[in-house]
């Protein structure tokens, strides 16, 4: 049994990393030929970007299987009202958006979907497997960035003469280099623990990974996750240390990021998009699957364009009226399923997810998402150290 939990493991963690690699493959190759950056096209074979939803289905089959094949129920009551809502969101989406606006929003849910039904599959993970493997990915990404420092052109301006600023690694987008360095070093935390070697090399690979990508968010993600364990996994310690701290990095962003008025305009415009979608579809529930990044590039026309950034808009756009019913229902799940286990183990997941759902949509960034699930579940089934 041993053998086949590492054999699973590694075919998994192998999986998404490779389909990790191919979904930006052609785009990472266009910025590296000197092509400008264009968010709103693909250049590349279609089924390089269906492969992380291969992976969704398989893993969705696995989670069916396993519980099937040990009589276990992976529905309950919490995530069986989420379904039932899903299900009228789609419908009500279906009718007044299109099926293709409503499928988007299915394929949005999915990682979430996941995540409601995994918490007894993934502890068949072999832990030090998948920290290998997880800590190698942070490596191949590192290795992009050092070489996009020599052949990639200026696309987001230059940090020294002839040197590219926010270099993105194996993805399109700097800010989501960061979030897979933070992702990656918080699933190994909930794997290994904080005090593991491959938590502190992962970490590491992190905070060089943030400083080459010059993401705000990540700086402040990294600051925490070292907190985190510097305060061995203390919370009165860690919040008396971290808030004056994260207060303390959080007004020099601009000097730590080299980016000007980066707190004003990336901050501010997030604020904005907010303010305005939940004055628009905090109280609708017929636009699920409109709020997310694939219904924004496919709309033809800009004023109709939704340019959501965080996954706070997306969840109320999708949502609705019913964003914060979904919410009590999926926290109080993993709160219930989690009673007397080791909740410690899930902060550096949990604080990797707070922190980058202002500025990110986490449900549309594989594989973050994924880890982010995997390390609340993992974590809070790991024996403490």
């Amino acid at each position: 049994m041993s053998h086949n939990i590492r054999a699973g493991t590694l075919v998994l963690f192998v999986a998404i990393l490779t389909a990790t690699l191919m979904q930006s493959y052609f785009d990472v190759l266009s910025i590296l030929s000197g092509n400008l950056l264009n968010l709103t096209t693909y250049e590349g074979p279609l089924i390089l970007k269906l492969g992380k939803d291969l992976v969704y289905f398989s893993i969705l089959m696995a989670i069916v299987h396993h519980a099937w094949e040990h009589d276990y129920r992976i529905v309950h009551g919490q995530s069986l009202a989420i379904f039932l809502i899903v299900a009228i969101l789609v419908s009500l989406s279906a009718h007044f958006n299109g099926i293709f606006v409503a499928g988007i929003g299915l394929r949005w849910f999915f990682p979430f979907l996941l995540f409601l039904l995994m918490s007894r599959w993934i502890q068949r993970t072999d832990r030090e497997t998948a920290a290998a493997l997880l800590v190698l990915g942070a490596v191949l990404c590192l290795a992009a960035q050092v070489v996009q420092l020599f052949m990639m052109p200026p696309v987001f301006g230059e940090v020294l003469p002839g040197v590219p600023a926010r270099v993105p690694g194996i993805f399109i987008a700097p800010n989501s280099t960061a979030f897979f360095g933070c992702a990656t070093a918080s699933l190994v935390a909930a794997l290994t623990g904080v005090r593991h070697r491959a938590f502190k090399a992962s970490l590491a690979l992190s905070v060089v990974i943030t400083a080459l990508s010059q993401s705000g968010t990540g700086v402040v993600v990294n600051l925490v996750l070292l907190l985190w364990m510097l305060c061995r996994e203390d919370v009165a310690r860690f919040v008396g240390v971290s808030v004056p701290l994260i207060l303390l990095v959080f007004v020099n962003l601009n000097l730590i990021t080299g980016r000007d008025n980066y707190v004003e305009v990336s901050g501010g415009e997030r604020v904005q998009v907010l303010a305005k979608i939940f004055f628009e579809a905090s109280y609708e529930a017929f636009n699920f699957g409109s709020y997310t990044n694939a219904a924004n590039l496919r709309s033809a026309n800009p004023e109709e364009a939704r340019a959501v950034d965080s996954l706070i808009a997306s969840w109320i756009g999708n949502f609705g009226v019913l964003s914060l019913p979904v919410a009590v229902l999926a926290i109080s799940l993993f709160v219930l399923q989690t009673r007397g286990l080791n909740r410690r183990a899930v902060y550096p997941s949990l604080f990797v997810g707070l922190l980058f759902a202002p500025t990110t949509i986490i449900f549309e960034a594989f594989p973050m998402n994924l880890f982010i699930a995997f390390g609340l579940w993992v974590g809070a089934y790991r024996v403490s150290s």
